[in-house]
């Protein structure tokens, strides 16, 4: 994709002030996002040392540098691409002089889980699958969710100090610490506050369906009074409940800053017609969603095949048969040894 749609370029001529754009599936968000930030830099004159562009995961933050890399050129020393934890991670470590090795690794967090697990007589005959369930739990307690578990209150109080005791202990900070302590450190000292909000007076965010209320909460105040945050994602995809991510923060959004503009990407370019048309027909069930229209870019073909199974095992039989690709590609990540 080189030319822009007429939505796209909206999109992407947006500069000042706050912006949600709803993008559905291939709708060419990361184009959008990469594209803006040549409009920003090179058309508007913004320093790129002044913008920030916030995604997901890792990977999708090297993906899109890269991406910006290839057009920007030396115009684009000096944006910063990263994640959440990422991004406000350096935060924390500019303001306290926190090394890499304070931050808690998914192997450490395993063993004290278990440690845990045991010291609570839990059953632990699937130490995997109930660490897992702590981790869930107290993720949910820090970012103030309900709860959704078998714990009783002092069984769940008890899980939640051990754990903390034992990151305190060994001077370790783990994911939702790295967004709460840093919204709490901006409300505790507002010169800090104002100094990081000086080296970034744009924020991009990809995937804006995924991120939490403690996530949302850091972006706003970090944002401040210019409200620059040009937000991407789509409600109907959310996948991260279970991490406290809410697609409603999209519709908050628009509350929060009812001068927003809007900018919807509904052309699929993934997609043949059948196959979008029988996927909205779905997701159209959803009863709490921002309005959308989605078309295909190619109008032809895009058969779609209904099958029903009696359970999971039946539909991997089903999928492996009729999908050799598919086996190809277990086989590969899973070879025999």
């Amino acid at each position: 994709m080189n030319e822009a749609n007429a939505a796209q370029a909206a999109a992407i001529n947006h500069r000042d002030g706050p912006a949600l754009v709803i993008a559905g599936p291939g709708s060419g968000k990361t184009f959008v996002i990469t594209r803006r930030l040549n409009n920003l830099i090179n058309n508007c004159h913004i320093k790129p040392s002044s913008i920030l562009t916030i995604t997901y995961t890792n990977a999708a933050a090297k993906e899109m540098k890269k991406r910006a890399e290839t057009f920007l050129g030396k115009n684009g020393s000096g944006l910063t691409f990263g994640t959440f934890h990422s991004v406000f991670y350096s935060v924390l470590k500019n303001r306290f002089a926190l090394s890499a090795s304070g931050v808690l690794k998914s192997s450490d967090k395993f063993i004290i889980l278990s440690d845990i697990a045991v010291k609570l007589g839990l059953d632990t005959a699937d130490m995997k699958g109930i660490a897992e369930e702590l981790s869930s739990i107290i993720s949910r307690n820090k970012n103030g969710m309900a709860a959704r578990d078998g714990l009783s209150d002092t069984l769940r109080e008890q899980l939640f100090t051990l754990y903390q005791d034992r990151l305190k202990e060994e001077r370790l900070l783990d994911f939702d610490d790295m967004i709460l302590k840093c919204l709490s450190l901006f409300r505790k000292e507002p010169e800090t506050l104002e100094k990081w909000r000086n080296v970034y007076r744009y924020i991009q965010i990809d995937e804006f369906q995924d991120i939490n209320n403690s996530q949302y909460e850091l972006i706003k105040i970090l944002a401040g009074d210019s409200g620059n945050i040009f937000a991407v994602g789509d409600d109907d995809q959310s996948i991260y409940g279970f991490r406290g991510a809410s697609p409603g923060i999209m519709m908050r959004f628009l509350s929060d800053y009812p001068g927003a503009d809007q900018y919807e990407l509904n052309i699929n370019y993934r997609c043949k017609r059948g196959i979008a048309e029988a996927s909205e027909s779905v997701i159209v069930m959803n009863t709490m969603r921002l309005a959308k229209h989605p078309e295909a870019f190619d109008k032809t073909g895009g058969r779609v095949n209904v099958a029903e199974f009696p359970d999971r095992m039946g539909e991997i039989s089903h999928s492996l048969t009729h999908r050799p690709c598919l086996l190809r590609q277990l086989c590969r990540a899973y070879p025999y040894k």
